[in-house]
């Protein structure tokens, strides 16, 4: 699934998707669950490898840097990076 239209399907804006996939925000529980049900995620293990990525120690002041597995990499979409 392309990330647009996932983002379409969890109701943010393209643009709000392209930030948080670029480690630039976090997904909220709300939208963690979303992505997991449109995606057929089911694992606890599976979700915290792709959404509990490693944190900067010294708090938000750095680019956090995603996991996400090649299982859902968003190919074929106009995602910056």
């Amino acid at each position: 699934m392309c990330g647009i239209a996932l983002a379409k399907a969890i109701g943010i804006s393209k643009n709000t998707m392209n930030l948080k996939i670029n480690g630039n925000g976090f997904f909220d529980t709300e939208q963690i669950e979303k992505i997991c049900d449109v995606l057929g995620i089911e694992s606890g293990q599976e979700k915290a490898a792709i959404f509990l990525a490693n944190r900067p120690k010294n708090g938000m002041d750095e680019k956090i840097t995603p996991t996400v597995t090649t299982r859902h990499d968003f190919k074929g979409c106009e995602f910056e990076q």
